[in-house]
Parts: structure tokens; sequence; C-alpha cells
């Protein structure tokens, strides 16, 4: 994960484009659902409006997908028109990106998991299963461990898990150094100001982990050049209670959403399964 900024802002400042996204048109993208929860009026995250798009039953078990950084909820397009019967999926846009507002960077991953709490809705008795890719995977644990009672389970894809392999580039650091900072896009910009204090996030999360006891689907590639395969051993030490699966994907790199879709839509159903009731 600590090379993500520096290849962003590089990236950026080449005038290059994005990672890989959805195999979706433009047009199927935009026929999908845009919503907004209401502003917190209290707690950690007041103020925060989240936007999100969504697709299947409403009165369905609720799937939430949690991206990335940088990112928007546009990036689950192709999970969404694929939501599985009698599901109904959502994909936040997280604070700090895509229309959410205010449109401000929001390090902590409690207050993004606050943002996001609101539609953890339990229907006909089935709990939420959520789905973190990246910097989502410890957002979708905070979740769980602050509502085990409206969770019930985890796909964490190449989750930023384990502080020790988080490191702060000295190209991030100048990233946020004005002048340079206001000359960064925007996209870049926010992805730094969030993850320059990620280690101590994950430090702060670390000890919590071993209090998750429900359904936890792992997917990792094993040449992921941002976030490293070795998140995978972590997971396994510090998540002991869960009932951890691992899907190992060799060769493949950072962006599984898109490269692997059909793959991580198999473990989706599979720990759907396991998390009934």
């Amino acid at each position: 994960m600590r090379r993500i900024v520096g290849l962003a802002l590089l990236l950026a400042l080449a005038a290059c484009e994005r990672p890989p996204g959805p195999h979706a048109r433009p047009e199927e993208i935009a026929a999908l659902q845009r919503a907004r929860l209401p502003a917190r009026e209290a707690g950690p995250a007041a103020g925060i409006a989240l936007s999100y798009l969504s697709a299947g039953d409403p009165a369905g078990r609720r799937i939430i997908f949690v991206h990335g950084t940088p990112g928007d909820a546009r990036g689950w397009a192709d999970f969404l028109r694929a939501c599985p019967p009698g599901a109904y999926c959502i994909a936040v846009d997280r604070p700090g990106f895509g229309e959410t507002t205010p449109l401000q960077p929001v390090a902590s991953l409690q207050v993004q998991a606050d943002a996001i709490a609101p539609l953890l809705t339990v229907m006909q008795g089935q709990r939420a299963v959520l789905v973190g890719h990246s910097l989502g995977a410890p957002i979708v644990a905070q979740l769980a461990l602050d509502h085990p009672d409206r969770v019930g389970g985890l796909l964490l894809l190449a989750g930023a898990m384990d502080p020790d392999l988080e490191r702060v580039m000295w190209v991030q650091r100048v990233g946020a150094l004005q002048p340079i900072a206001s000359i960064v896009p925007r996209m870049w910009r926010t992805t730094n100001e969030e993850l320059l204090p990620l280690q101590g996030e994950l430090r702060a999360l670390a000890p919590q982990l071993n209090r998750l006891r429900l359904p936890i689907a792992v997917v990792h590639g094993t040449e992921d050049p941002l976030v490293p395969y070795a998140n995978v051993r972590f997971d396994r030490v510090m998540m002991i209670n869960a009932q951890l699966s691992v899907d190992t994907i060799e060769g493949q790199n950072h962006f599984l959403p898109w490269n692997e879709t059909a793959r991580v839509q198999a473990v989706l159903h599979r720990l759907l399964q396991e998390a009934q009731g």
C-alpha cells in the first residue's frame, strides 16, 4: 500500500490514466440507481452525506461494496449489474470521493465506517455482507467490529490490513506540501491525505480483529505491487476467531474487482451461503 501514492502522484503528474475500471459501458453505469443518505447530524461522521449506487431488490439482503483509494461507487458497476437474485447491492462513494459531500479527505477508519453504518439494515433476518477492496477492507472490518449484530460476512479483496507493511514514502510527504499539493489532481491529493496516517489507523484496528467471529473470505493476488500478498499472513494470525477462508490468485495484481470479476463473484456467492442468518 505504501507504494500506491508514489505511483499515483507520478502517474498524475505524467497525465496517465486511472487503474482499470469496470467492463460496464458508461450508459449502463448511468442507469444504476443513485441516492444519497441525509447528512449525519451527530457522531463522528456528522455532516457527511453519503452517496451510493444500488441495484437489485430493496427488500432483499444487503451486499455493500466499499472501494479503495482512489475510487468511487462506479468501480463496482459490474457487480451491481450482476446482483444476486433476491439481494440488494449497494456501492458507496467513500467520504472524499465521488458524489459524497462534503468533498474532503477523511483519514479516520472509524469516521469512514460511521458514515456507511446507516446502510447496515438487517433484511428478512439476514445481516449485510460487506465487500472491501484495498483500503476498503479495513473499513468493512471496522464496521463488522462496531455492528456485529448487523454484519453477517466480509469479503476482503487485496486488503491493506497489516500496519507493518505500510510506509510513508518521501514522495508522499513532498506531495502534501504547498505549492505541489495545489497542482496535484484532487483525486490523488485526497488519496495521499488519507494514506499518510494509515499505518497508525491500522495499528489501532489490529488488536481488535480477534473479536471478529463471522465468515471472512480473503482474496489476494501473489503479484500485488501495491498491497503485498504478505497481508494474508497477518489476516490468518489476527482474525483467529473468524471463519476465515483464503483464495490465492497466482500471478495476479492489485486490481481484482476488474481483472478477476468472475472469480470474485464466485467467492461472494460462496460467502453469502456461509453467512446465512
